[in-house]
């Protein structure tokens, strides 16, 4: 891993996350470590082995998916909550009795963290590693894990959305017609559908706001004829889905993101759009729409959005043009409508923070209520191949390289520590798999970025002699500390030029 990113860098960086320099070098960015491999895994025998992406909160509370090691046992799974340190509690583990299931946990997926501070989460049961058994259920450091829906009852139950209220939407197959239901509720006592689809197949995410507001799409079929004859996106009250538009069969509809007023951001085919119910659809990107930022530029193709609380969306795209290709042609946009709407950043422009280096490839991004922004990439400089990198922007401030392989972290009482490795889940490629990482911050979908800046995220570092791997929490630059910055580093660069 390359570590010759200027230093004028890493000090301004240090300055712009406020970091007084005691004790440590003014190179280093402070990150307060939650969860580190090795150390015991509270309400177990064991010790931390390896995490998942961790999500965050607005009360800064992390949860988190680790497994960790007991005895001759090295991939136990549970579930952590806290915000580190002491604080930090078991919610579930591997082989914990599993309420209404009738048999222990086994593995846990699909975590959802609310501002409430509870948790929901999927888990398989017994030795099942499919996720055929089990269930979903819901918990808090205080209360007990209570069953949201079995899948003896729900065969194929997921989870995807889980407010504020404590409210889950559920995708799985009614027994009593074997049709796909999307069901709403907070036990197994009040789970009820919110809209039967038939024999179809959901696509996205089905995002449930603190108002109740939800949306999904499927596919529609002819009967019992599997063949699919167009898509259909519903969206409204979880009481009152109706249907906001209907594409052809060639025009796949999937959702993003939604936010509190029930504006949703959702794909069909290479198009983006954001619709409300009682208010219809506009659309953001259409077929060969012009790439802002990028002259002489089109969209090829458009990932999911994320929407936050003022309507804004960001999403991740690929490029066609002349003078593009595979080191340039994706980017990273974000704005309120087509009109609005601006590049971020984009793969193969240089870091105004690193002289020489540029962003080799861009992630999906993660969005608050303030237009914050996350999201995991790489950087390679000169001679260097690319590293792991996790940036942020600020609609003041603009793009900032957070941190990547090679930097220093701070990281309390354990002193500094270079980084071997970052990311903002377990998977190490830009963006990863979870789909609740296109979150907007008010969809149920959990997020590693909250309303107030911080950010929890993934690193392996080392002291020079051993390696380990933790799950930290940092904060996004203050707009005038990274103002600040930039001057001071256009300062040193003039006095290294002399």
């Amino acid at each position: 891993m390359g570590q010759c990113r200027a230093p004028c860098l890493l000090a301004v960086a240090a300055i712009g996350f406020g970091i007084v320099p005691t004790g440590a070098a003014a190179d280093t960015l402070l990150a307060n470590p939650i969860a580190i491999t090795g150390q015991s895994a509270p309400g177990t025998s064991g010790t931390f082995a390896s995490f998942q992406r961790p999500l965050l909160n607005n009360l800064g509370n992390v949860a988190l998916i680790a497994t960790y090691a007991s005895g001759s046992a090295t991939a136990w799974q549970g579930i952590w909550f806290g915000a580190g340190g002491s604080s930090l509690g078991n919610i579930a583990h591997a082989g914990q009795d599993a309420p209404g299931a009738g048999s222990p946990f086994n593995l846990f997926q699909d975590l959802r963290l609310n501002d409430s501070g509870e948790v929901a989460f999927s888990a398989s049961t017994g030795s099942d590693s499919t996720f055929a058994t089990g269930g979903i259920w819901r918990a808090s450091a205080s209360a007990a894990a209570v069953p949201v829906a079995l899948r003896s009852a729900v065969p194929g139950a997921r989870l995807s959305g889980f407010n504020n209220s404590g409210l889950a939407t559920v995708i799985g197959t009614d027994l009593s017609n074997s049709n796909t239901t999307v069901w709403v509720g907070r036990s197994t006592s009040d789970l009820a559908p919110a809209a039967p689809l038939g024999p179809t197949s959901v696509f996205g995410n089905v995002p449930l706001t603190a108002s109740g507001q939800l949306a999904l799409a499927h596919n529609l079929v002819n009967g019992s004829d599997p063949a699919t004859i167009g898509y259909e996106l519903l969206a409204g009250p979880a009481s009152s889905v109706t249907t906001l538009i209907v594409r052809g069969p060639s025009e796949a509809v999937a959702v993003g993101s939604m936010n509190d007023d029930g504006q949703l951001a959702f794909s069909a085919s290479d198009r983006l759009w954001i619709g409300k119910q009682g208010a219809g659809v506009a659309p953001v990107v259409g077929p060969a729409s012009q790439a802002p930022g990028v002259p002489g530029a089109s969209f090829s193709s458009v990932g999911l959005p994320a929407i936050n609380h003022s309507g804004q969306i960001a999403f991740r795209a690929s490029l066609t043009g002349t003078g593009l290709n595979s080191a340039n042609n994706s980017g990273i946009f974000s704005g309120a409508d087509a009109d609005s709407l601006q590049l971020i950043a984009r793969a193969g422009d240089p870091l105004p923070q690193a002289p020489g280096f540029v962003i080799s490839t861009v992630g999906t991004p993660e969005m608050n209520a303030a237009g914050q922004m996350i999201f995991a990439g790489t950087v390679a400089g000169p001679g260097e191949l690319s590293d792991l990198a996790i940036f942020g922007y600020d609609p003041q401030a603009g793009l900032r390289l957070l941190v990547r392989a090679g930097d220093l972290l701070q990281i309390g009482p354990a002193g500094v520590r270079r980084v071997v490795s970052v990311s903002l889940d377990a998977d190490s490629s830009p963006g990863g798999t979870d789909a609740g990482v296109l979150a907007g911050g008010e969809d149920g979908l959990g997020t590693n970025l909250n309303d107030a800046g911080q950010f929890a995220f993934l690193a392996t570092l080392t002291d020079g002699q051993t390696a380990s791997s933790g799950v930290f929490v940092s904060s996004l630059p203050e707009p005038a500390a990274a103002l600040g910055c930039i001057a001071i580093l256009s300062c040193v660069i003039r006095r290294r030029r002399r």
